[in-house]
Protein backbone atom coordinates (compact mmCIF):
# COMPACT_ATOMS: atom_id res chain seq x y z
CA UNK A 1 0.00 0.00 0.00
CA UNK A 2 1.22 3.69 -0.93
CA UNK A 3 0.75 4.87 2.42
CA UNK A 4 2.21 1.54 4.54
CA UNK A 5 0.40 -1.43 5.47
CA UNK A 6 -1.26 -3.62 3.23
CA UNK A 7 -4.26 -4.14 1.00
CA UNK A 8 -6.46 -7.03 1.30
CA UNK A 9 -9.03 -7.68 -2.09
CA UNK A 10 -12.07 -8.89 -0.08
CA UNK A 11 -13.51 -9.76 -3.44
CA UNK A 12 -16.57 -7.04 -5.59
CA UNK A 13 -13.80 -4.94 -6.13
CA UNK A 14 -13.56 -4.28 -2.10
CA UNK A 15 -10.52 -3.87 -1.29
CA UNK A 16 -9.46 -2.37 2.42
CA UNK A 17 -6.29 -1.34 3.99
CA UNK A 18 -4.62 -3.10 6.87
CA UNK A 19 -1.67 -1.94 9.19
CA UNK A 20 -1.00 -5.53 9.56
CA UNK A 21 -1.44 -9.14 8.29
CA UNK A 22 -1.55 -12.56 9.81
CA UNK A 23 -2.09 -15.83 8.26
CA UNK A 24 -3.68 -18.04 10.66
CA UNK A 25 -4.12 -21.49 8.89
CA UNK A 26 -3.35 -24.11 11.45
CA UNK A 27 -0.55 -25.56 9.60
CA UNK A 28 2.16 -24.62 12.19
CA UNK A 29 4.22 -21.47 12.67
CA UNK A 30 7.88 -21.03 11.10
CA UNK A 31 10.45 -19.87 13.79
CA UNK A 32 11.12 -16.28 12.44
CA UNK A 33 7.11 -15.44 12.37
CA UNK A 34 6.34 -12.41 13.65
CA UNK A 35 3.92 -12.55 16.41
CA UNK A 36 3.30 -9.24 17.09
CA UNK A 37 2.08 -6.44 14.74
CA UNK A 38 4.57 -3.65 14.17
CA UNK A 39 4.35 -0.87 16.23
CA UNK A 40 2.02 2.53 15.49
CA UNK A 41 -0.16 -0.69 13.70
CA UNK A 42 -3.92 0.40 14.89
CA UNK A 43 -5.62 -2.09 12.23
CA UNK A 44 -5.16 -6.12 11.21
CA UNK A 45 -6.44 -8.71 9.50
CA UNK A 46 -6.45 -12.35 10.44
CA UNK A 47 -7.08 -14.77 7.68
CA UNK A 48 -8.14 -18.20 8.92
CA UNK A 49 -11.28 -19.90 10.43
CA UNK A 50 -10.28 -22.27 13.43
CA UNK A 51 -8.57 -21.97 16.58
CA UNK A 52 -5.72 -20.53 15.78
CA UNK A 53 -7.18 -17.61 13.64
CA UNK A 54 -9.40 -16.54 16.82
CA UNK A 55 -6.33 -16.59 18.90
CA UNK A 56 -4.61 -14.34 17.45
CA UNK A 57 -7.65 -12.29 16.60
CA UNK A 58 -8.44 -12.55 20.70
CA UNK A 59 -5.03 -11.68 21.18
CA UNK A 60 -4.15 -8.47 19.04
CA UNK A 61 -8.37 -7.31 20.12
CA UNK A 62 -6.64 -7.55 23.60
CA UNK A 63 -3.76 -4.79 22.82
CA UNK A 64 -4.96 -1.66 23.33
CA UNK A 65 -3.18 -0.35 20.43
CA UNK A 66 -5.35 -2.53 18.14
CA UNK A 67 -8.35 -1.07 17.76
CA UNK A 68 -10.05 -3.09 14.73
CA UNK A 69 -9.59 -6.23 13.71
CA UNK A 70 -11.34 -8.37 10.64
CA UNK A 71 -11.05 -12.11 10.93
CA UNK A 72 -11.71 -13.57 7.23
CA UNK A 73 -12.54 -17.15 7.28
CA UNK A 74 -12.13 -19.20 3.84
CA UNK A 75 -15.26 -21.34 4.73
CA UNK A 76 -17.15 -18.05 6.18
CA UNK A 77 -17.58 -20.15 9.58
CA UNK A 78 -16.00 -19.27 13.00
CA UNK A 79 -16.05 -21.79 16.04
CA UNK A 80 -19.34 -21.87 17.63
CA UNK A 81 -20.21 -20.84 21.82
CA UNK A 82 -19.97 -23.95 24.04
CA UNK A 83 -23.05 -24.11 26.44
CA UNK A 84 -23.62 -21.02 28.95
CA UNK A 85 -23.50 -23.98 31.61
CA UNK A 86 -21.73 -27.06 31.59
CA UNK A 87 -23.34 -29.83 28.97
CA UNK A 88 -22.17 -33.01 28.87
CA UNK A 89 -22.59 -35.63 25.80
CA UNK A 90 -26.21 -36.29 25.50
CA UNK A 91 -25.92 -39.96 23.90
CA UNK A 92 -29.48 -41.29 22.65
CA UNK A 93 -30.37 -44.90 22.52
CA UNK A 94 -31.79 -44.63 19.01
CA UNK A 95 -29.24 -46.41 16.29
CA UNK A 96 -27.10 -43.67 14.19
CA UNK A 97 -28.12 -43.80 10.44
CA UNK A 98 -25.42 -45.06 8.31
CA UNK A 99 -25.38 -42.65 5.71
CA UNK A 100 -24.07 -39.32 5.70
CA UNK A 101 -27.43 -37.95 4.91
CA UNK A 102 -29.27 -39.66 7.52
CA UNK A 103 -26.94 -38.84 10.47
CA UNK A 104 -26.52 -35.17 9.97
CA UNK A 105 -30.76 -35.57 9.70
CA UNK A 106 -30.47 -37.03 12.64
CA UNK A 107 -28.50 -34.51 14.34
CA UNK A 108 -30.06 -31.86 13.35
CA UNK A 109 -33.71 -33.20 14.74
CA UNK A 110 -31.96 -33.98 17.78
CA UNK A 111 -30.47 -30.62 18.24
CA UNK A 112 -33.77 -29.23 17.66
CA UNK A 113 -35.48 -31.27 20.13
CA UNK A 114 -32.33 -30.38 22.49
CA UNK A 115 -32.83 -26.61 22.01
CA UNK A 116 -36.48 -27.06 22.80
CA UNK A 117 -36.59 -28.85 25.59
CA UNK A 118 -33.43 -25.59 26.81
CA UNK A 119 -30.26 -27.75 27.08
CA UNK A 120 -28.88 -26.82 23.85
CA UNK A 121 -27.66 -28.51 20.97
CA UNK A 122 -23.75 -28.83 22.60
CA UNK A 123 -24.89 -32.28 24.40
CA UNK A 124 -26.12 -33.49 21.11
CA UNK A 125 -22.58 -32.77 19.59
CA UNK A 126 -20.94 -34.04 22.57
CA UNK A 127 -22.55 -37.37 22.00
CA UNK A 128 -22.19 -37.18 18.52
CA UNK A 129 -18.26 -37.39 18.71
CA UNK A 130 -18.46 -40.46 20.80
CA UNK A 131 -20.09 -42.30 17.51
CA UNK A 132 -18.63 -40.25 15.18
CA UNK A 133 -15.74 -42.45 13.96
CA UNK A 134 -18.21 -45.95 13.63
CA UNK A 135 -19.84 -43.50 10.81
CA UNK A 136 -16.54 -42.41 9.24
CA UNK A 137 -15.77 -45.95 8.94
CA UNK A 138 -18.90 -46.66 7.61
CA UNK A 139 -19.29 -44.74 4.78
CA UNK A 140 -18.49 -45.20 1.60
CA UNK A 141 -15.68 -43.46 -0.44
CA UNK A 142 -18.11 -41.26 -2.44
CA UNK A 143 -19.57 -40.16 0.83
CA UNK A 144 -16.76 -39.30 2.62
CA UNK A 145 -16.23 -37.01 -0.11
CA UNK A 146 -19.30 -35.64 0.12
CA UNK A 147 -18.49 -35.13 3.78
CA UNK A 148 -15.11 -33.00 3.25
CA UNK A 149 -17.12 -30.76 0.06
CA UNK A 150 -20.07 -29.91 1.96
CA UNK A 151 -20.30 -30.67 5.71
CA UNK A 152 -16.83 -30.07 6.96
CA UNK A 153 -16.66 -26.79 7.45
CA UNK A 154 -19.64 -26.92 9.31
CA UNK A 155 -19.05 -29.66 11.36
CA UNK A 156 -15.73 -28.55 12.09
CA UNK A 157 -16.89 -25.17 13.56
CA UNK A 158 -19.74 -26.99 16.00
CA UNK A 159 -16.98 -29.06 16.73
CA UNK A 160 -14.48 -26.81 18.23
CA UNK A 161 -16.05 -24.59 20.19
CA UNK A 162 -15.02 -21.31 22.18
CA UNK A 163 -15.64 -20.22 25.52
CA UNK A 164 -19.40 -17.60 25.31
CA UNK A 165 -17.02 -14.77 26.46
CA UNK A 166 -14.89 -15.44 23.77
CA UNK A 167 -17.42 -15.94 21.52
CA UNK A 168 -19.25 -12.62 22.02
CA UNK A 169 -15.74 -10.84 22.15
CA UNK A 170 -15.72 -11.79 17.69
CA UNK A 171 -19.45 -10.78 17.40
Amino acid sequence: HLDGGYSVFLGAEQRTRFDAVFLATGYGMRENSDTAPAGGAQSAVVIGGGIHAVDRALGLLADAKISHVTLISESGFLPQSHAPAAVGAIVTDQPMPGTLRGAFRFLREAAGKADLEGSGWQGIMNGFRSRARDLWAGLTPEERARFKRHVKAIYDSHRNRLPPEHYQRLH
